[in-house]
């Protein structure tokens, strides 16, 4: 379970990682492909080679773009945990009065800050 927790807080670090690594590996690929490729005494058994290499560079890059981020992994993980539990789907209503009057109360407030503004 805590290694779950350690890679949904390093979640946007590895899919930076996987991008930036196949980005190179591609790049790379690519230099030594053209480099082999201007040489006269070209190989072509090496070209398999640096197809896998650059397909490789392609996952890397695949992989960090369908990698979740870390409020993603949040709502995937806690969200049903949430729809599941008995004591919040049973919130008194005592408590929903009171959450709603200061929000009208707070709605009230932010409409009021900018009247005082252009009054100014």
């Amino acid at each position: 379970m805590e290694w779950l927790i350690y890679l949904s807080c390093i979640a946007e670090k590895l899919s930076c990682f996987f991008m930036v690594m196949g980005t190179t590996i591609g790049i790379v690929s690519f230099i030594i492909s053209l480099v082999f490729y201007l040489d006269n005494n070209f190989d072509q058994t090496k070209i398999p080679k640096l197809k896998k290499i650059f397909m490789v560079s392609m996952l890397f890059i695949f992989i960090g773009c369908l990698m979740p981020t870390q409020k993603q992994i949040a709502c995937i993980y806690v969200i049903p945990k949430i729809i599941e539990n008995k004591n919040v789907q049973q919130i008194p209503q005592k408590l929903l009065g009171l959450a709603n009057s200061k929000l009208d109360e707070m709605i009230k407030e932010t409409k009021e800050i900018p009247k005082q503004e252009a009054k100014k």
